[in-house]
């Protein structure tokens, strides 16, 4: 496809040229628009020629890796030189011309060009025009054409001016029978409909649109000769452009004149785009140049200010990225030398002699605060293994038992008991908390407690885990810091406890995935039953499977991912299910599967670093004393939200699709591949974004891929041999050990990824169109969301019928209240209820289908007042939960009106509990009243009025489409529009019946109590409806099945799960190898429904409880008289598979 188009105010052309040989472009369904990155840039000089002016030219290809469009753009100088243009529109000239001839002799030829019309088309370029027009029309088959200097027209607007126009123009002058003639160009090609703009003929053709544009600007266009131009208005130009490049652009109601141009242009974007197009184009600019990710996130923050409230997109991702950037510039911090950083922190050089070290360290820690006593710490004890001095190390390991409290977290209150559960969960929470350190501060707790034997095991635990190899043999560190004591009695294997799983070094979050998965029928007969559902890989079954919600293709690589994945998956079930132990360790290569994709396993990355080199990511302003979800999470974007784009469009009609809103529920987390890029000096350069699902949990959009600008091509695609080598040798590397601090939702989307991967599909969603399997018919659901436009500025009244976008998702999100507790109903309304819109669209969104088991991710991130914070606050897990409220219902039905007054009764209560601001009024003089009846003026109470008016409003509440009660968001938006009195002016008095109605600083104290009582009883009585609404509405029913839990901080913390036992009515808290059964459900309960904790909860359908769910018992095993437990095979350093470093112990944060 070309196309050709001229700026009418250089009058410079862009030639466009896209091309799309292989049909590959980007799903409409999945990438919103194309984003273009360039590819080569030159001055096209070597081309440049008269007819074809060329000065720049430049190739860009969309980044999606789905997508093979490709678009070439030549820029080319103006064909006709600038200082022509004056006197080609020069009537004045021209005038005086005619002036002259009417003077002479000839004058009866010249007497008709005094009219007006006449006149006004005596200019050079009206003719001119017409010329070369002419010239356009002549072909192999033409004869030449001739203008006769006599000729009127030619003498009164050319005559001897403009030979070098002329002569440019390639026209020549002839003598023939005592008069001059002007021979017009001839052409030997035949005119067509399509004209190429590199030839003669083209360059013809764009000096006439040159001479085109002279004349409408300077002619009135009845007078303009219907002569047919080429020429599309500007508007149908952007159309063209539009279905060229698949785009649907929508422009933002927003001022922009407070805003750099700069920022959108290093944002790819022009500046009236909508805000819901913003933070796409940041996340696509950032995936494709990670190396200016920053730059991209702060000017796309500039250029937000006062705009996140128009698109709660917008809000999220901002907050997300920051996160997400954070991270990044700690693991970047982490890069520089730590060692120096150490040497430097004790004021002293590398060439120091121990004492002089070991002195400067006293005393600096007799002055330092418990963090910097930290610090100290770390810093000595790095330099010991770095010079491996175990003499420097011990020293660094000395602490008295106050101390020692202080540096494990450990409360002063704390009795014995709980010490080592204390322990187990700060240390793997706070990575600043090296484990030799930790192992040290517990030698001096173990005297404190007479060598108490659960720290003294714990201790060795840390040692084994945090030691280097020099540490062992005999002047070991355990040596150095004391010889353990006699360890506590093995207790029996208890076979009625399922099996836990060992923490391999941060994999806490992977193993209540993994207990959780356990316990789902239909992912155990996937797992355990392969061969039936298995996905043979031919082209044909690759070609045409599409995967989850997203419906992205899937590529051999991953396909055999997915295979090895199911396999791993498979040996864990069933040694779950068959093990005499108490816990057993998962396989590096089943952690691995599930964290990575194909693309990230064929790429390959370094070996991961020791734990030493792993940062504690959390911003100066995190709230790392608080139990919440962890840090590493990252708000993200869409299933559809993969890739952005380069957009150009004019006004969206009303029958359009607006984009999408992306809803909190599609998201993602940053990738560990994030913070090693972040260290590396990889230098990386812009290319192809990941066309992957990825749970797109929210569109690899705030985690970029260090893999990203080198996916799987087609290329290694085709070499399956190679890549199947590639990802098994990735699998199986054992300079690898565990994983870094993950977020579970990702994973999660991760599994179900390669299961979907794995497996063939089973038919086709009736709503959304979307391949279904017996993965996405277990825990997705579908959703629709209806959009209609509405009259905001008269009536308020619908404009249009409902339209409907429908959406396959694998999760919702629940968001916590800013302040207080909420039950998750209130948490997951916002998914669902009633918007407005800026643009003048309502929206809403419905359940179509309910799926089997659902997912409820609450999220925790906030960010208050410019910083990110944890939000703490209480989500009230119900046991059972309805979902009849969401579904969607007809417009008529009881359902929908149900649901409209319960948006109706929200608002208004969101308007009552809204806290007056009257401004204060000077009290007038009683004499001044007076004054004011003298004048002949009524008095009315103005107490009584305010009260009467308000009673009056606050009792109308519609049943129809208006909107009765006005949010703040809703009354910001009227007072912009014009259609509501701003706050100031109603502050000022209005008059009543001749009265001054004065604000409620005027009131009498009965009045004021008056109102304050209806208000209360107002917001009561709307309360009681509001919770009465949907109680009878019981049909889509379901129980609370699994919670997953997380304490930590922002860049950290720990992960266990919480199963209910449907068959036994017990829960079961799984946190890694430790499972224990808790009896007491309403405790359970009431634990989870009064702390932070809950991060990730499962339901599951009432009514198909026995099919989805069940707690796997152990096969029949004989235990040993003295089963190994966790500790013992630390002590006794018994692998059970793998070569993996020593498990970690973690215990459930209790709160």
């Amino acid at each position: 496809m070309l196309a050709v188009c001229m700026c009418r105010t250089c009058k410079k052309t862009f030639t466009i040229v896209l091309k799309c040989d292989s049909g590959r472009r980007c799903d409409k369904n999945v990438q919103r628009m194309h984003h273009l990155v360039p590819t080569t840039v030159s001055d096209g000089g070597s081309s440049y020629s008269k007819h074809y002016p060329i000065r720049g030219e430049a190739d860009f290809m969309c980044s999606a890796v789905g997508c093979d469009l490709t678009i070439h753009i030549e820029v080319c100088d103006r064909r006709l030189p600038e200082e022509w243009e004056a006197p080609l529109v020069d009537r004045d000239t021209v005038q005086a011309r005619l002036e002259e001839l009417l003077e002479s002799d000839d004058h009866d030829r010249y007497e008709d060009f005094r009219s007006r019309d006449k006149l006004a088309k005596l200019f050079p370029a009206h003719y001119l025009w017409q010329y070369l027009s002419d010239v356009l029309k002549s072909g192999p088959d033409t004869a030449e054409k001739k203008v006769s200097y006599r000729n009127k027209f030619f003498t009164l607007c050319f005559w001897d001016r403009f030979k070098d126009i002329f002569d440019f123009l390639e026209f020549e002058t002839v003598d023939g029978d005592g008069d001059q003639s002007l021979v017009l160009p001839h052409l030997d090609d035949t005119p067509s409909a399509f004209t190429d703009p590199t030839s003669r003929r083209g360059w013809f053709e764009i000096s006439r649109i040159h001479l085109y544009f002279l004349v409408v600007d300077n002619l009135p266009q009845n007078l303009v000769a219907p002569i047919e131009m080429p020429v599309n208005p500007q508007i149908d130009t952007i159309k063209v452009l539009e279905d060229l490049l698949d785009a649907k652009y929508v422009k933002s109601k927003q001022s922009f004149g407070d805003y750099s141009p700069a920022d959108f242009d290093l944002l790819g974007v022009n500046n009236d785009i909508h805000e819901n197009m913003l933070w796409y184009a940041c996340a696509c600019q950032g995936q494709t140049d990670p190396a200016n990710r920053e730059l991209y996130y702060e000017a796309l923050r500039r250029v937000s200010q006062n705009r996140e409230g128009v698109s709660p997109e917008l809000r999220k991702w901002l907050e997300g990225e920051e996160l997400a950037l954070v991270i990044v510039r700690s693991a970047r911090e982490a890069g520089a030398d730590p060692l120096l950083k150490a040497y430097r922190a004790l004021d002293s050089e590398q060439s120091a002699s121990n004492e002089f070290l070991l002195r400067q360290f006293d005393n600096k820690l007799m002055s330092a605060s418990q963090h910097e006593r930290k610090t100290l710490r770390n810093h000595l004890l790095l330099i010991g293994k770095n010079k491996k001095d175990l003499d420097i190390v011990y020293y660094a390991c000395r602490f008295d038992a106050d101390e020692a409290m202080a540096f494990l977290g450990i409360p002063e209150e704390a009795v014995q008991e709980v010490i080592p559960s204390y322990v187990q969960t700060n240390v793997s929470e706070d990575k600043s908390i090296d484990r030799i350190l930790a192992a040290g501060a517990l030698r001096s707790l173990t005297k404190k407690y007479n060598n108490h034997a659960e720290l003294e095991v714990l201790a060795i635990e840390l040692e084994k885990e945090g030691g280097e190899p020099w540490m062992a043999g005999e002047n070991s560190i355990t040596v150095a810091l004391g010889p353990p004591s006699q360890t506590a009695a093995k207790p029996a294997l208890d076979v009625s406890l399922p099996v836990g799983l060992v923490n391999i070094r941060n994999t806490c979050y992977l193993n209540s995935i993994l207990q959780y998965f356990n316990t789902i029928l239909p992912v155990r007969s996937v797992v355990l039953n392969w061969e039936e559902f298995k996905l043979e890989p031919t082209e044909e079954n690759l070609k045409t499977r599409r995967l989850g919600g997203s419906g992205s293709a899937l590529d051999k690589a991953e396909a055999f991912l997915a295979a090895k994945f199911v396999e791993e998956m498979r040996s864990l079930f069933l040694d779950l299910q068959s093990s005499n132990e108490s816990a057993i360790r998962p396989q590096q290569r089943l952690a691995l599967a599930a964290l990575k994709t194909a693309d990230q396993l064929v790429m390959g990355k370094p070996a991961e670093t020791s734990t030493t080199a792993i940062v504690n990511a959390v911003s100066e302003h995190a709230d790392t004393a608080s139990n919440v979800s962890s840090s590493t999470l990252v708000d993200q974007r869409d299933e559809d939200a993969d890739q952005t784009y380069v957009t150009i469009s004019q006004n969206p009609t009303e029958d359009k699709d607006i984009p999408q809103a992306v809803p909190a529920r599609q998201r993602v987390a940053l990738d560990d591949e994030d913070k090693e890029q972040a260290i590396g000096s990889v230098e990386c350069r812009r290319g192809r974004s990941v066309d992957r699902e990825h749970g797109l949990s929210d569109a690899k959009m705030s985690g970029t891929d260090e893999n990203v600008t080198a996916p799987v091509t087609e290329a290694k695609v085709e070499h399956a041999l190679t890549v199947e080598e590639k990802i098994t040798g990735a699998l199986n590397d054992v300079s690898v050990t565990g994983t870094e601090q993950q977020d579970v939702e990702e994973v999660m989307g991760n599994i179900l990824e390669h299961l979907h991967a794995a497996i063939k599909p089973t038919g086709t969603d009736e709503h959304t169109g979307k391949q279904t399997d017996i993965i996405t018919e277990t825990f997705y659901w579908s959703s629709v969301k209806k959009i209609r436009t509405v009259d905001m500025k008269t009536t308020g009244k619908p404009q249009s019928v409902f339209r409907s976008v429908p959406d396959l998702s694998r999760w919702m999100t629940a968001f916590p209240a800013k302040e207080g507790k909420i039950d998750l109903y209130k948490a997951l309304d916002s998914n669902f209820d009633q918007e407005f819109q800026e643009d003048g669209h309502e929206t809403y969104s419905s359940i179509t289908r309910a799926s089997p088991i659902l997912h409820v991710y609450i999220q925790r991130s906030q960010n208050v007042d410019g910083k990110l914070s944890r939000n703490n606050n209480v989500v009230e897990i119900p046991e059972k939960l309805y979902l009849d409220r969401y579904m969607d219902g007809a417009t008529d039905s009881d359902l929908f009106k149900k649901r409209q007054r319960s948006w109706q009764l929200k608002r208004r209560l969101e308007a009552l509990d809204r806290p007056s601001q009257p401004d204060p009024v000077e009290s007038k003089p009683r004499d001044e009243k007076g004054n004011v009846n003298e004048s002949g003026y009524e008095v009315v109470d103005a107490s009584d009025t305010v009260v009467d008016a308000f009673e009056k409003e606050m009792l109308t509440v519609e049943d129809e489409d208006y909107v009765s009660i006005l949010t703040p968001d809703l009354q910001h938006m009227f007072v912009k529009q014009g259609n509501l009195p701003s706050p100031s002016q109603l502050h000022e008095d209005v008059a009543m019946s001749g009265a001054s109605v004065g604000p409620l600083a005027d009131l009498s104290s009965d009045a004021r109590r008056h109102l304050h009582e209806f208000n209360e009883d107002s917001k009561e009585r709307d309360r009681r409806e509001l919770s009465a609404l949907f109680t009878e509405m019981t049909n889509v029913a379901y129980r609370l099945h699994a919670v997953i839990c997380h304490g930590g901080g922002l860049g950290s913390g720990h992960y266990w799960v919480w199963i209910y036992d449907f068959d036994k009515n017990v829960w079961r808290s799984y946190n890694d190898e430790r499972v224990e059964v808790h009896t007491d459900k309403d405790k359970v309960l009431n634990d989870l429904n009064n702390g932070a904790s809950p991060y990730y909860v499962a339901y599951v359908r009432e009514d198909q409880v026995d099919r989805l769910v069940k707690i796997p018992e152990r096969n029949s095993v004989i235990p040993s008289e003295q089963a190994p437990t966790a500790a013992d095979e630390v002590i006794q350093s018994v692998d059970i598979d793998m070569q993996d470093a020593a498990e970690v112990s973690h215990v459930e944060h209790r709160e």
